[in-house]
């Protein structure tokens, strides 16, 4: 639209440009051609024109920059309009939505990501993140990497879909979420940064947790009802069976699941062929007789959205007795009709006889069809290979394992041999046990390796004879299992038994040795014979208590610790030891319980270590401790009082000096008396100092102690520091509020602690930083203060020097004042208080120091 007026205005100016002066000249011209008028009224008449030419054009002009202007704001007004619409939409999301730049600065995060994360409105860096939340894997344990984070693979080019993660927030509760990222391209591909998106699965996850509790309720219900609810898979392998009724069978629900259907009911055809049945997508309802119990059962297919059936669920309920009761009602009524029918078919009993052994006969036969169905059915679905050979070689029938493992179709194994369908020696192997078998007329067992494809696979063989009603041998079948896991998990066992037997007996400096549950030496390794100097051989059998030093007591004393270390799962003890030669020794030692699957004690593994030198050292450097804490007070004595009487005489000199630059002196005497102030100041410092080392030592009895409020003391220090902090641009927070406990401490010496914490977290911070003050409970009952900040942060090998006496570390680098004394005297003084002084911190990522302070009874 402004386009179109800017061409409108051109096309004006240049119609009146135009058309203008052509038409001054024709006026001027046919006036001055009949002599109407004179040169002086021809300028007139041109310059009057032009000025109405100039006032058109100016009114025309002044007009479309008026539209234009008022097109400009309509436009702007509708932009904003629609990007406040966005917002509200975002904002009203429940799924989270973040958004980041190329650098990884959180630039946009809706209402529901702030929910999730614990993030402020304003931009977030990325080395940031990690002071509002932490992410966590689908498992709630394994920490993700901050590489590993959705936003930073969608930057990289990586987007993830549907990732399942747990968020974390400082001061929120945990949100379990599926993360899907994706970076942001403009129309030319250039990146602008990357989105994340997240749908908040928390509750989800809880009502599966629901459902879990509800199917164990069921599952108990059914494990009391008279009834056997059982599921299997595709193919025939039992998924579930539970119920009540299961036990009249003689079974458990850890002896049927995973085995196939076939062989759990192999006993009960019936059952066997309904199950083909139900598999093949039929609803089955029928009776069954398996070990003498009654069943009335119905079986449900289940399937996929295909129609495929995937699986099969049935329900059982016992009918014994009430099938008992309808036989013999059925015997008695079959009874009485016998006798009154009997006289009246005698005629027909010829004929009647006939046709019940034409019907015998053809249920026989499809009786016999049916089996060999379920037969051939049982075998297809068995996980083992099964074949039958004749005395040819010739393969007669095999299952559908054997297909998979030949990789022929069954139609065109049946007829061939082993030389048809595997390598030569291979045909070899195979063809020799048959023969074996043969000859034998027995069964054989034995173990053969193949190669396959996915390597050497090995398997448990057994083959054995068929015979005729003769006895003459006919064929040998032959039914083969993969066990090449279970050879691999026995030889990692023996390989794990193997190290673990050299580590134990490497150890030199401890002694590893293994009790039955009696309290007699089952195991001695290298390290005990060296501490006790028994060998193997003349302490195995022996108990325990012959390394005690009282002959008398030592029995009933091991029994005692052996009980303990029973109940309590391991107990550790010092004491006396006696070695073979009859010397003592001081030992440290430690006895676990061993107990087996069921819990039950299999006797206790005892790690003995001698640390006689051990605590002479200890004693020694306790001394040595006394020692240099008596010559510490008497140097704390020394100072405070030289500092003293140092004050006297310099009290003195200065206030001479004054008096001196107070009188009318010559510039050379000005210049004495100013060297003797300065050099008076210097020597006042030092005395200030001196004076503060030696109350780095405060007695305990010196603290006032009283019931103080952490709000009021957190509040005081940061109003001290606040000026300071606005300099550097420092963001001060407080989240210690009124409901906090009433803690017990010397007021000025913590609020005094408390504030070299933050001055130095306000002082050692980067500019646009962070510090924060808050509170939680301690393990002991009292109260934790942190101060955290977003700083430079120590270096590991300065984390020693952190609270030594004028100790500065970078201060002097970064040209920060000081002497070194805060740390030192707000750990002395927290510790005078009953309390603890500590901190953790990274080079670069800033630091936290922690005040721990007993709670008040009062609140």
């Amino acid at each position: 639209m402004t386009a179109c007026r800017g061409t409108l205005l051109v096309r004006g100016w240049m119609r009146w440009i135009i058309i203008g002066p052509v038409g001054i000249g024709a006026l001027v011209f046919a006036g001055h051609w009949y002599g109407l008028y004179n040169a002086q009224v021809e300028i007139a008449i041109f310059a009057t024109i032009l000025v109405a030419l100039a006032w058109t054009l100016l009114s025309r002009l002044r007009s479309t920059v008026h539209g234009m202007e008022e097109e400009a704001a309509n436009s702007a007004a509708a932009l904003e309009k629609e990007r406040e619409f966005l917002r509200v939409v975002l904002e009203n999301i429940n799924d989270g939505i973040i958004a980041c730049d190329p650098a990884g600065v959180i630039t946009f995060s809706n209402r529901a990501t702030r929910e999730f994360h614990g993030l402020p409105r304003r931009s977030v860096p990325a080395e940031r993140w990690d002071e509002h939340f932490s992410l966590f894997a689908a498992d709630g344990v394994t920490a993700l990497k901050r590489d590993d984070a959705p936003l930073v693979r969608a930057l990289e080019g990586d987007p993830m879909r549907n990732t399942e993660m747990l968020i974390v927030p400082r001061y929120k509760p945990a949100r379990r979420v599926v993360a899907t990222s994706q970076p942001l391209c403009d129309a030319k591909g250039r990146k602008l940064g990357a989105i994340v998106v997240m749908h908040d699965i928390t509750e989800r996850k809880k009502a599966e947790d629901a459902l879990r509790e509800s199917e164990d309720r069921l599952r108990t219900l059914v494990s009391t009802a008279p009834v056997v609810l059982w599921a299997m898979n595709s193919e025939g392998t039992l998924t579930f069976s539970d119920g009540n009724a299961l036990g009249l069978l003689g079974l458990t629900p850890g002896e049927v699941v995973g085995k196939s259907v076939f062989d759990v009911y192999a006993d009960s055809a019936d059952m066997c062929g309904d199950c083909i049945r139900a598999l093949s997508g039929e609803e089955v309802s029928g009776t069954h007789e398996i070990n003498g119990v009654v069943f009335d059962s119905r079986m449900m297919p289940l399937c996929d959205e295909h129609g495929n059936v995937t699986g099969v669920t049935a329900v059982a309920t016992d009918v014994t007795e009430r099938r008992r009761a309808e036989e013999a009602l059925r015997e008695s009524h079959n009874d009485l009709e016998a006798r009154v029918t009997s006289r009246t078919a005698e005629l027909s009993e010829t004929n009647l006889r006939l046709q019940t052994e034409m019907a015998e006969r053809e249920q026989a036969q499809g009786a016999r069809r049916q089996i060999e169905n379920r037969l051939q059915a049982i075998i297809d679905n068995a996980p083992a290979v099964i074949v039958v050979k004749d005395l040819l070689g010739r393969y007669l029938l095999v299952n559908r394992e054997f297909e998979r493992l030949a990789g022929v179709p069954r139609e065109e194994i049946t007829g061939k041999t082993d030389f048809d369908l595997f390598p030569l020696e291979q045909a070899e192997v195979f063809t020799g046990s048959d023969v074996e078998v043969r000859n034998a007329r027995r069964p054989i067992q034995f173990e053969e390796t193949m190669s396959r494809e996915d390597g050497l696979r090995t398997s448990f063989v057994v083959k054995f004879p068929l015979c005729g009603p003769d006895g003459s041998v006919y064929a040998v079948c032959a039914i083969a299992t993969d066990i090449t896991e279970k050879k691999r998990a026995e030889q990692r066992l023996r390989e794990a038994e193997e190290r673990f037997g050299l580590l134990v007996e490497g150890v030199q400096d401890y002694g590893i040795l293994m009790l039955d549950p009696g309290g007699r030496v089952q195991s001695w390794n290298s390290g005990a014979q060296r501490i006790h100097g028994h060998r193997a051989d003349e302490i195995v059998g022996a108990h325990f208590s012959c390394f005690y030093p009282d002959a008398d007591g030592s029995l009933s004393k091991t029994q005692e610790e052996l009980k303990a270390a029973e109940t309590q799962g391991r107990l550790e003890t010092e004491g006396w030891r006696v070695r073979k030669d009859g010397t003592r020794f001081l030992a440290n030692v430690v006895v676990t319980a061993l107990r087996n699957e069921s819990g039950k004690l299999r006797g206790f593994a005892a790690v003995t270590r001698d640390i006689t030198e051990r605590k002479k050292a200890e004693e020694k450097l306790l001394q040595a401790k006394q020692r240099a804490e008596l010559a510490n007070q008497a140097k704390s004595e020394l100072l405070s009082r030289a500092s003293h009487e140092l004050r006297t005489p310099l009290n003195a000199i200065m206030g001479f000096g004054q008096l001196l630059e107070m009188d009318d002196l010559v510039p050379e005497q000005s210049g004495h008396v100013g060297q003797i102030l300065t050099a008076g100041n210097q020597l006042l410092a030092l005395i200030d100092q001196l004076l503060h080392i030696s109350s780095l030592q405060p007695d305990a009895a010196e603290m006032a102690l009283e019931p103080i409020s952490l709000t009021e003391v957190a509040q005081e220090v940061l109003e001290q520091v606040r000026n300071e902090a606005a300099n550097k641009r420092v963001d001060l927070n407080c989240e210690i509020d009124l409901t906090e406990p009433v803690v017990v401490a010397d007021r000025k010496r913590l609020t005094q602690a408390l504030s070299n914490l933050v001055s130095n977290a306000v002082k050692f911070n980067r500019l646009d930083g962070s510090v924060w003050v808050f509170c939680e409970p301690s393990a002991a009952g009292g109260r934790r203060i942190h101060v955290r900040d977003t700083g430079c942060g120590i270096a590991r090998e300065d984390h020693e020097k952190v609270f030594a006496p004028f100790e500065r570390l970078d201060a002097e680098k970064r040209g920060i004042a000081g002497i070194g004394l805060g740390l030192a005297t707000s750990k002395a003084f927290v510790e005078a208080m009953g309390g603890t002084l500590e901190f953790s911190s990274v080079k670069g990522q800033g630091s936290t120091f922690t005040i721990a302070i007993p709670v008040s009874g009062k609140s």
